[in-house]
């Protein structure tokens, strides 16, 4: 077992580099999960123990589930990739080792006791940098915590990580990442022991490789034919650059529209509004009426469509003669009348709710019925309307019943209600983008921080794999230029295919994730994009691959040096 052990750690010691790139992935896993659930658990568990919570309280308990549902989705996300290119880096491992791996046979250690020695040092790593990824994690929470403060207006928040998120965010990634090992050695222990000494399985699967390789450089411009030739015969980079561009498509992607969607929702919740004061009551009533005023009626109802139950929204019924506040669709004004409601785009989107389809609401009344006439541009992301003489028919209140006012000033008879400013309401609207501008933010970094560790992992097994082609282009009088174009910069033309491959795959991927968020969450991320974000992230990505590559043309001109000095034989 010392001998396997030996070797295997002789391996990480000579990539050292490789080593460093996957450990500062196994980190930044770790780092994002811890960086949100240690803002999470100690307030959830708060709040959950209140008896009753405030209606700041309310949004900062649906705030943080929002939260959970992301920081989970951010580590099942970055776990696959670091478990990914622990597999890549275990593969060619494996494939360098084959001999050793059939003399080890040979001289009667089981297949079991092989896995388990790379198994077990994946372990430690993942364990010792999950660990850093929680401190760290825990300490910038503040962030995080900053932000709870000033969005949801509560007193302080706390933060503190449960022991499910512990054992979740260490244990659970460590293990994950640790079988990434046995995946990467099936194929070899599978193999016979005199197939793995003699190698003749892998010459079987270079020469298919490269035949490949040389149909496919073919169709390639001349320019980049040679280059193009060396890069495909190396199958397993390939994937890497094209997983490397897709992860950071999508968090690209996501950001963008995350930022966009913030500006939208904000849009949403403005336009058809012109009132300047509304006024909420604890019960309906009909007791005064204001001529220069407008008046609803809120209830909360439980929304079913298609036989499923898509939750609570607050009904809003509404006269369509208003002027102060209108439903919008197309910029038009929507007039609802009898058994016919508006949704909210949230509602349509997540749902696939459309015009003509059949809504049943759940109230203290009973069960009702509605035809859906329109998707509101501007209705608010938990309400549903109806109108309001229709309603109070349905449920048998007096003609004319409300519970709140819009109006342009404000009324003495309406003291007892609760009473929100509209420079309060686009107040509180702006503080509950935030969150989304955050999550922008941090999804653009990491895109880029990815992007930059995976294309680098690229580049830096090519250059490993190249090392004697150096040394043999240098003593036959190749410039620095002329060996960088030649072998080192040879990923630029797969950077650009795997781009234009990745960007369908990202927009359903992005849509669906958000999709998923707005379904879990109950906010709404409506998806959107356009050229212009894919021309963005393709300058992003360019810059950032040619930054890495500026590392290794340095990393080259030492190299040549030390050639030239007969350091390299």
């Amino acid at each position: 077992m010392n001998k396997i052990l030996k070797q295997s750690l002789g391996y990480f010691k000579k990539n050292k580099i490789n080593v460093v790139i996957l450990c500062i992935l196994t980190f930044l896993t770790s780092f994002m999960y811890f960086f949100v659930e240690c803002s999470i658990d100690k307030n959830f568990s708060i709040l959950n123990n209140k008896s009753s919570l405030s209606a700041n309280e309310e949004d900062f308990l649906v705030g943080l589930n929002s939260n959970t549902v992301l920081a989970f989705v951010f580590l099942v996300c970055l776990m696959a990739v670091t478990g990914f290119i622990f597999y890549i880096f275990y593969k060619k491992d494996f494939e360098l080792s084959r001999k050793n791996i059939g003399c080890y046979r040979a001289l009667g250690f089981t297949n079991g006791q092989i896995t388990r020695i790379h198994m077990e040092i994946t372990f430690a790593i993942g364990i010792v940098f999950t660990l850093l990824g929680l401190l760290v994690g825990y300490y910038f929470s503040y962030i995080l915590l900053d932000n709870y403060v000033v969005s949801y207006h509560i007193d302080s928040a706390v933060r503190g990580v449960s022991f499910s998120s512990f054992f979740i965010g260490v244990f659970v990634t460590s293990v994950v990442i640790s079988l990434s090992a046995f995946i990467a050695s099936k194929s070899y222990l599978r193999e016979e022991t005199a197939t793995l000494i003699n190698g003749q399985s892998k010459e079987m699967k270079n020469n298919i490789v490269n035949r490949g390789a040389e149909k496919v450089s073919k169709l390639m411009v001349t320019k980049y034919s040679f280059s193009s030739r060396l890069a495909l015969r190396k199958p397993f980079n390939l994937l890497l650059v094209l997983v490397s561009v897709y992860v950071f498509l999508v968090l690209s992607v996501i950001s963008v529209s995350l930022n966009l969607s913030s500006n939208r929702v904000y849009k949403i919740l403005t336009d058809g509004r012109s009132y300047e004061y509304e006024v909420k009551f604890q019960e309906n009533t009909t007791s005064y009426s204001n001529e220069s005023a407008e008046y609803f009626l809120n209830e909360t109802v439980k929304v079913f469509f298609d036989n499923n139950e898509i939750g609570e929204q607050e009904l809003t019924a509404i006269d369509n003669d208003g002027s102060l506040f209108q439903l919008l669709s197309n910029n038009e004004q929507i007039c609802v009348s009898e058994n016919e409601i508006v949704v909210n785009q949230r509602i349509s989107q997540v749902y696939h709710v459309n015009v003509g389809d059949i809504i049943t609401l759940q109230s203290d009344g009973g069960l009702y019925e509605f035809v859906v006439k329109a998707v509101a541009d501007n209705g608010r992301i938990k309400s549903v309307y109806v109108n309001r003489s229709a309603w109070n028919k349905l449920n048998g209140n007096e003609e004319g019943t409300y519970s709140g006012v819009w109006s342009k000033e404000l009324d003495n008879q309406w003291s007892k209600g609760e009473v929100t400013s509209y420079e309060e309401y686009l107040k509180a609207l702006d503080d509950d983008n935030v969150s989304n501008r955050v999550s922008a933010v941090i999804n653009q970094v990491l895109g880029c921080i990815f992007g930059i560790l995976l294309l680098s992992l690229v580049l830096l097994l090519n250059f490993q794999d190249n090392t004697q082609n150096f040394i043999y282009l240098r003593k036959m009088g190749y410039l620095r230029k002329e060996i960088k174009v030649m072998l080192v910069n040879i990923y630029f033309p797969i950077l650009l295919i795997a781009f234009a491959v990745s960007i369908i795959p990202s927009i359903f991927t992005s849509k669906a994730i958000l999709r998923q968020l707005s379904f879990q969450t109950g906010d709404f991320m409506p998806f959107i994009s356009s050229v212009i974000v894919f021309v963005y992230a393709l300058a992003v990505l360019i810059v950032l691959y040619f930054l890495v590559l500026k590392l290794f043309d340095i990393k080259l001109k030492g190299m040549l040096k030390r050639i030239d000095n007969g350091d390299y034989k």
